[in-house]
């Protein structure tokens, strides 16, 4: 990693003052993609700004259409950085940071790009848009396997050590 401070750093350290690092890493998804596809992410949209403006018209529409564009593609665009602590998981990017809590994840799944922390003890129609996803192409396995560990730390060390998986049944989803 690098040891130059960015804006990320510092939002990671704001919302972690005490917390112990378990793991940390940043992913930047277009750097990783080969030219041909980089190549293809600027054009296309450049392409679709440009149809806007001639179709349209109007300088106002193309701007709103850059704005949503820049907001849906901004993770893939700038990098992202990860952290796990003794006390949830962490994701900064472009449009800000995300964080959940051990005591709220119920499940990891492993996928190619990375590690889904869910919220839901079973598959659930919208486990898409909760819980946390971490990018983590090149340490899934690390990342997955300190995940379940730091929620089995956190289940032990809740009051009384009655958390989720201590022989007590989960009502909270």
């Amino acid at each position: 990693m690098s040891e130059t401070k960015t804006a990320g750093d510092t939002k990671l350290k704001a919302a972690a003052p005490r917390e112990k690092t378990l793991l940390e890493w940043s992913v930047h998804l277009w750097a990783r993609d080969p030219l041909h596809r980089r190549v293809l992410s600027l054009a296309v949209p450049a392409l679709a700004l440009a149809a806007v403006q001639v179709l349209s018209g109007t300088l106002l529409l193309t701007v709103a259409m850059g704005a949503i564009l820049a907001v849906a593609t901004g993770e893939y665009f700038f990098p992202m950085r990860m952290r796990l602590t003794d006390r949830g998981a962490y994701r900064v990017g472009l449009w800000g940071a995300r964080r959940l809590s051990w005591s709220k994840v119920r499940r990891v799944l492993d996928d190619p790009m990375g590690v889904k922390l869910s919220v839901f003890t079973r598959s659930h129609p919208w486990e898409a848009w909760r819980g946390l996803f971490l990018f983590c192409p090149d340490n899934r396995e690390e990342v997955a396997e300190a995940a379940r560990k730091a929620i089995r730390t956190s289940d032990e060390t809740e009051i009384g050590g009655g958390g989720v998986g201590a022989g007590q049944a989960d009502s909270r989803t």
